[in-house]
């Protein structure tokens, strides 16, 4: 039967916009970006390290499959019978089938992998995603993503943080100039800094996963980020507390190492957030993302905290004034700080389950 005159169920339909997270008659552009976002979150290439959860990953991206293809025949069917042109479909997220003028051969696979013309595709698409890497190039596009609206939203996260440190910091200033620090003041200063590592954790995540959905073009609210980091928290306390012992471990280690694997482990907090991974596969995960990439991801990192590290570093001076000044300057670079580290996840990983080699 045509698809012109194919007859479609209502409520499959409305199932299958609910597996694509989307409002009913939701316009076909929107079907098409709900479909590339979902094959991407549930491509079964980014559960290789658990075999239980690719096959659920492939289980899921099926029913993604079917319910995309049935809603491009619903409006195909809509298109047709209002004489519009016919829509055209989204590159799947899959790596590219052997070409046809190869399909005669026993040894497609060999046949592609061979293939000059295809190692010189790979290593365009490479050379393209190095480029887009570019600190300058992510500069731009962290500028234009990160919006007013967005930006205000990102800091009013973080603003409990900014509070809090203030408080510690007069807290500190004025037990220095006493004789006596009594029990009260201490329990006090306790009480703030378990306080200030709840928010500055906390607070990372969920301006983490507020920038994702704005990226993914999400509406999000800044109640319903807090909430989703909080449920993580513990999570993102643990691989924080990893990452820094790893880190630490290998600064003391000849202090090269300690680079390399505050390179190779940027991602975590991204990987807990978005893929929502456990502390250890987040450590695993972006070292695997990080693999092949990463000269261009030390040099955006370099680029990216060599301001954000001067102002948290005055954060903690003694001089109360270079303090305020370093937590209010802080607190304005860290939304752009991840939002550049987001976008920077975004882009490897997508080039990754697109098929590219690194």
């Amino acid at each position: 039967m045509s698809s012109s005159n194919q007859t479609f169920d209502t409520n499959k339909i409305k199932i299958c916009y609910q597996i694509l997270e989307l409002e009913v008659n939701a316009s076909w552009e929107e079907v098409k970006q709900a479909y590339k976002e979902l094959a991407f979150v549930w491509h079964p290439d980014r559960f290789a390290h658990n075999p239980k959860l690719q096959v659920k990953a492939q289980e899921r991206l099926k029913i993604i499959n079917q319910a995309y293809e049935m809603l491009k025949a619903y409006y195909r069917q809509k298109a047709a019978s209002a004489s519009k042109t016919v829509f055209e479909t989204p590159p799947p997220p899959p790596p590219p089938p052997p070409s046809s003028s190869h399909k005669k051969q026993s040894t497609n696979q060999k046949t592609y992998q061979t293939n000059p013309s295809n190692y010189a595709s790979a290593s365009k698409k490479t050379a393209k995603l190095e480029l887009s890497l570019n600190p300058i190039h992510i500069i731009r596009e962290a500028t234009g993503m990160l919006i007013m609206p967005t930006y205000l939203a990102s800091v009013s996260i973080l603003l409990p943080q900014f509070i809090l440190i203030i408080i510690l910091t007069f807290i500190s200033n004025s037990t220095k100039n006493s004789e006596l620090q009594n029990a009260s003041d201490t329990l006090t200063s306790l009480f703030l800094l378990i306080s200030y590592s709840f928010t500055w954790i906390s607070g990372q995540g969920a301006v983490t996963f507020y920038v994702w959905k704005k990226l993914d073009n999400k509406n999000i609210t800044v109640v319903e980020s807090v909430g989703e980091s909080i449920n993580k928290f513990f999570t993102l306390l643990g691989a924080t507390i990893l990452y820094w012992i790893i880190v630490i471990t290998g600064l003391i280690l000849f202090i090269i190492p300690g680079f390399f694997f505050a390179t190779s482990l940027i991602f975590y907090l991204q990987i807990i957030v978005i893929e929502k991974s456990s502390v250890i596969q987040s450590i695993k995960r972006s070292w695997q993302i990080v693999k092949g990439h990463r000269g261009m991801v030390f040099l955006n990192i370099l680029i990216l905290n060599s301001s954000a590290s001067q102002f948290n570093r005055l954060t903690w001076s003694d001089d109360i004034s270079a303090s305020l000044f370093g937590q209010l300057m802080y607190l304005l670079v860290l939304p752009y700080t991840i939002t550049y580290t987001t976008l920077l996840y975004k882009k490897i990983v997508e080039f990754k389950v697109s098929g590219g080699r690194s």
